[in-house]
């Protein structure tokens, strides 16, 4: 299982992100709330080109001192065996959100089809390589550690996966995923 944690980013990343406006209207919403405004959330976001359950919440959630664990997985099959899968942190979504840019021959959907790149790339502060992907309804695990620093309850983060087919020849070669947007909570 691929592990990371947040406190990679560095006492000035966490700073940026405190300077980072609050209204701004591309800034996700989470669509419920549990009545905690400050505890952990996590949402699912994306206008369809990439398939639901294709990056999913397997266990824990986004809180200080705590592990949210994610899993990559093609539930349409359109990958090999082996395929392997890349998530990415971000501050930010793309500017189109909900929605993100299309990119053909980068969609789950099958050869030539789009995907959606759902995060903005320039507030990409983390990579991470899982291990080779098992097959539909195998969902590659991916442990995101969240220090226990009071300072972070509030930081919003996106997640973005893609599976990687060097094998394909005609196939899906690049398969992007849903994005889930976090809140930290304490």
């Amino acid at each position: 299982m691929a592990r990371a944690a947040l406190r990679l980013l560095g006492a000035g990343m966490v700073l940026g992100v405190s300077a980072l406006p609050a209204a701004a209207s591309h800034l996700p919403h989470f669509p419920q709330s549990n009545g905690d405004e400050d505890g952990p959330q996590v949402a699912t976001y994306g206008c369809g080109a990439n398939p639901a359950g294709s990056l999913i919440v397997l266990a824990g959630e986004p809180a200080i001192g705590r592990t949210l664990q994610v899993g990559i997985d093609n539930p349409r099959g359109t990958q090999a065996a082996g395929s392997i899968p890349l998530l990415y942190l971000a501050l930010r979504a793309d500017p189109w959100y909900p929605c993100g840019k299309l990119l053909p021959g980068f969609g789950q959907g099958g050869p030539g089809a789009s995907g959606e790149l759902l995060l903005d790339l320039s507030t990409v502060f983390l990579r991470m390589t899982g291990t080779p992907w098992k097959g539909t309804g195998e969902p590659v695990p991916f442990a995101i550690e969240i220090p226990s620093d009071p300072s972070l309850v509030g930081l919003e983060f996106r997640a973005q996966g893609v599976l990687v087919d060097m094998s394909a020849t005609y196939g899906v070669r690049f398969g992007l995923t849903e994005a889930l947007h976090a809140r930290i909570g304490g």
